[in-house]
């Protein structure tokens, strides 16, 4: 276990809190409040956030076609239009709707074409692309750029999911090789995950796995990189989820002068690694407590 041992032998306070995590705003609250008030170039950019947030509430695409209809932007409303009579099968108002799309369909000249806006279209296609060839960084990047050029449609969370999928395998890639015996984590390699992961959060909630990775690549990005404190910090809420991070929490607490919380939670593993129970023995020992036993499991004697 190269990158562990090496991290064992130079491991040597108050444990940090995690951070608090704020509730995101409902876009569509505020673009009603716009939208009631004539403010409709406020109300549409409020619930294009909020079709881009919920991309499958068909109410969201009605409510920013009309407000396009007012904002003066016709082609965009025929847009939102069509995906709510593509989401709305039975809903009541289809009739209604439909000639309101016809009515903006006449002040189009052309008429956009089917499917979603085709400036943020292209740049998502390039970011499946990117996706495709194995470049998680570049093609959340260029989705970015995507969203902030107004692109939408139905399938824009299984879209950007599929993006990120490849994500969570790289991870547990690299937390392999850092308890792999031949072979060493990469620190710019995980480093890149941090930042891709920070990629997806600036387009969408992480789901619990992405979450749990993403904690687990900058607590690990952290010890790799000498900083055990922001490690502890990043480690605790996700260490629970992996024995493997467990282990990367107790080096950074044991880099902290914090061996009685390293020993507890190693002694909790149960493990039979050799190079976890000389991990614990040095703990224990750091700890003041006994570190025979694990030390001969280690030791193998």
């Amino acid at each position: 276990m190269s990158a562990l041992v090496a991290a064992v032998l130079s491991a040597a306070l108050t444990l940090p809190a995690p951070a608090a995590t704020a509730v995101p705003a409902d876009p569509a609250v505020s673009a009603r409040e716009a939208y009631n008030a004539g403010r409709y170039a406020e109300a549409a950019a409020g619930f294009l956030a909020a079709v881009q947030a919920s991309p499958r509430d068909a109410e969201h695409y009605r409510a920013l076609a009309r407000a396009r209809v007012w904002a003066k932007d016709a082609a965009g409303a025929v847009v939102a239009y069509r995906y709510y009579l593509e989401l709305s099968a039975d809903a009541t108002d289809r009739e209604k709707i439909q000639a309101e799309l016809d009515n903006a369909l006449k002040q189009c000249n052309p008429a956009p074409p089917p499917g979603p806006p085709v400036a943020g279209a292209r740049l998502m296609a390039q970011a499946r692309e990117r996706a495709a060839a194995g470049d998680a960084g570049a093609a959340l990047d260029l989705a970015a750029q995507a969203l902030a050029k107004g692109y939408f449609a139905p399938d824009l969370a299984d879209t950007l999911q599929g993006l990120s999928a490849p994500l969570t395998a790289a991870f547990e890639a690299e937390l392999a090789r850092f308890f792999a015996p031949d072979a060493r984590a990469d620190a710019t390699a995980v480093q890149r995950l941090v930042d891709a992961f920070g990629g997806v959060e600036r387009l969408r909630p992480l789901t619990a796995l992405e979450a749990s990775a993403a904690g687990g690549a900058r607590g690990l990005a952290a010890l790799l990189g000498g900083r055990p404190e922001e490690a502890v910090t990043h480690l605790v809420p996700v260490a629970p989820s992996d024995p493997r991070l467990r282990v990367a929490l107790a080096l950074a607490l044991l880099r902290l002068g914090r061996a009685d919380e390293a020993a507890s939670g190693l002694a909790s593993l149960n493990s039979e690694d050799r190079t976890v129970s000389f991990l614990l023995g040095l703990a224990r020992g750091s700890a003041g407590l006994d570190p025979v036993a694990p030390l001969r499991r280690a030791l193998d004697l």
